[in-house]
């Protein structure tokens, strides 16, 4: 938003203040690409920036620029953000306006700079630290299940879905997101920008937190998960029961390689918190970054971009998007089926599509085309409204087949 409504004259301020600054001294091509997308943000034309746009208005490039081809305007608005962080921890720590450059976005945002209160910053944490243990909240669940002993087996539709992981004589590998918590002797705290430890270090909003993690006095855990990703171990572990199906449990954290190559595994939860995920050589169109999901190659009527929302005003989230994924393991020796999204809510809403019959029964007649023979891989996305965390309406919105291509590298490097 503008600091000031009607002249925007405080915003200018600090664009001017940015632009003179230290920290963008040395940096002509980031000055040029912030004074421009500050101009089309104050006049109210950075929605409609796309990255094509920006790399024939602010770097010159040609009229069949491809940017799937050329990611030099990403890297440059990476850089860009990287400066306005570092301004804002350094020179402008007393600014009265605060200008935030979201990830997949070429809008800037405007805001009053926020008073610091000597009490460690609680903005950054919407969820409360306190979440459920995963291992405890896993063993009720498996025992529940076990003595349902539904062995009523599955719907076709749900054999569609779930044949892939199940039908060989070894057992599945449920993976639950693990989220990385800071403990020091206050707590537990966490960021959700941060799920490497080696990214505290570097994250502005830690950095009350810093003192205590270069003497050693935090360290990292990985003890909690969201309800909405335990709730999803319940309905998964639920079905795979009903279906005669061993499984065992593992926290994101600590699968292993070896896991990763043997195993048919389901992971509950974002992809950033398995670390390993994102060294798997396959090519995705559809990814997870942040609070949203972006479209690599969006087809024609589909967003390039999906988000949730979650008011700043409400505890809970509203809407979100999840995305189901079943990909090959490495070597494609094994099958991986991800539910995953920016929201715990939003895991659950994607484990109840694929394990419900009458949900299970909407996503393969649409994933299949009506044949009722589901891709061996695929990614679909979901769009879930809620009630104080319980998913309300969940509806279909579209679906890539994954195609296996030749990929540089091994799973450990390239």
């Amino acid at each position: 938003m503008l600091v000031d409504f009607e002249s925007g004259e405080a915003a200018r301020e600090q664009v001017s203040r940015i632009l003179h600054s230290e920290t963008l001294r040395q940096a002509e091509t980031l000055k040029k690409l912030f004074a421009y997308l500050a101009e089309k943000s104050l006049s109210g034309q950075a929605a409609q920036l796309k990255e094509y746009s920006v790399g024939v208005d602010v770097f010159g490039k040609p009229a069949d620029y491809d940017p799937q081809r050329d990611a030099s305007v990403r890297i440059q608005a990476g850089k860009l953000r990287q400066k306005l962080e570092e301004y804002y921890r350094k020179e402008g720590q007393n600014d009265p306006v605060l200008i935030d450059f979201p990830k997949g976005h070429f809008e800037l945002r405007f805001s009053p700079k926020p008073v610091q209160a000597p009490a460690p910053p609680r903005r950054a944490w919407k969820r409360p630290a306190v979440a459920l243990a995963a291992l405890w909240l896993l063993t009720i669940a498996g025992f529940l299940a076990w003595l349902s002993q539904q062995h009523g087996g599955m719907t076709a539709e749900q054999r569609a879905i779930w044949a892939p992981l199940i039908e060989e004589d070894r057992p599945v590998l449920l993976c639950l997101g693990t989220p990385l918590f800071i403990k020091d002797a206050r707590g537990f705290f966490r960021s959700p920008r941060v799920n490497r430890w080696e990214e505290a270090l570097q994250a502005p909003e830690l950095d009350w937190l810093k003192p205590q993690i270069l003497a050693d006095k935090a360290a990292p855990v990985h003890i909690y998960t969201g309800v909405g990703d335990a709730m999803a171990a319940v309905e998964v572990a639920r079905l795979l029961s009903a279906a005669g199906a061993r499984f065992n449990v593992r926290r994101s954290n600590a699968v292993s390689w070896e896991e990763l190559l043997h195993n048919h595994i389901v992971f509950l939860g974002p992809p950033k918190y398995t670390p390993r995920l994102s060294e798997i050589p396959v090519r995705l169109d559809l990814v997870m970054e942040g609070r949203q999901i972006r479209n690599l190659r969006p087809r024609a009527g589909e967003p390039a971009f999906l988000e949730g929302n979650w008011p700043d005003d409400s505890p809970h989230v509203i809407e979100d998007y999840a995305l189901i994924s079943r990909v090959p393991g490495v070597h494609g020796r094994s099958r991986y089926l991800i539910l995953s999204a920016s929201s715990t809510e939003g895991t659950a809403a994607a484990a109840l599509y694929v394990t419900d019959p009458k949900f299970a029964s909407e996503f393969v007649q649409r994933v299949s085309g009506g044949t009722g023979r589901l891709p061996e891989f695929f990614q679909a996305v979901i769009h879930a409204r809620f009630r104080e965390m319980v998913p309300v309406e969940i509806r279909y919105q579209f679906h890539h087949e994954v195609r296996m291509e030749p990929q540089p590298g091994t799973p450990g490097g390239k």
